[in-house]
């Protein structure tokens, strides 16, 4: 009898998980790190240093075959738009108290780049992509809570200003490493806004 699991497993593995981001400079991460120290004693999964960023598109499970066909939609978006700055103002809990992140401020420049990405995906025939219907709220993620801690987290006061103007030159897309220990991420292709490949 054909095993169709081993079929299904044989697939996954030659997927790549694939999202586009905003990585971000240095400095940024190194603040944001001493503001994870600073606070540390929660029953949360902090985010390591290397994976902070700003999920643009998340696209999911790719074919290798089919990654370029990403690359020439990501080249095509971005060479209609030039850098612009997003501002983030606040350390929070999101709504869903699930993580605590630094908000960014609604940005149009930002929403109209990811608005042409996902149009871009969308027309790929081979890849199988759907637009968020939620709404998008841009920010990093700083930790995740772990669900044994959902009661403790709720009463937990975590608040705090931290301005940033963050200057977007460059995306990136990655590819997602699920580890038992967190996701680790790595960067397949740079695109600097303008339509250069890094």
């Amino acid at each position: 009898m054909f095993d169709f699991s081993t079929l299904y497993d044989s697939i996954q593995l030659m997927k790549k998980r694939i999202f586009i981001a905003i990585n971000l400079p240095e400095d940024l991460k190194n603040s944001l790190i001493f503001y994870q120290r600073k606070i540390n004693g929660l029953f949360v999964r902090w985010t390591k240093k290397d994976s902070l960023h700003l999920t643009l598109v998340f696209i999911g499970y790719v074919l290798e075959e089919d990654i370029e066909k990403i690359y020439q939609a990501v080249s095509k978006a971005t060479k209609k738009f030039k850098p612009f700055t997003i501002i983030f103002d606040k350390i929070e809990k999101d709504e869903f108290l699930r993580m605590i992140w630094l908000k960014g401020r609604v940005n149009q420049s930002l929403l109209n780049l990811k608005k042409e990405l996902e149009k871009n995906l969308s027309a790929e025939k081979n890849i199988f992509f759907q637009p968020e219907k939620r709404i998008f709220k841009p920010h990093i993620t700083l930790a995740r809570v772990k669900p044994e801690a959902q009661t403790f987290f709720s009463k937990t006061k975590v608040s705090e200003d931290f301005f940033v103007n963050l200057k977007v030159a460059s995306i990136e897309i990655m590819e997602s490493h699920l580890k038992k220990d967190g996701a680790e991420y790595s960067v397949l292709k740079s695109f600097s806004l303008g339509g250069q490949v890094k």
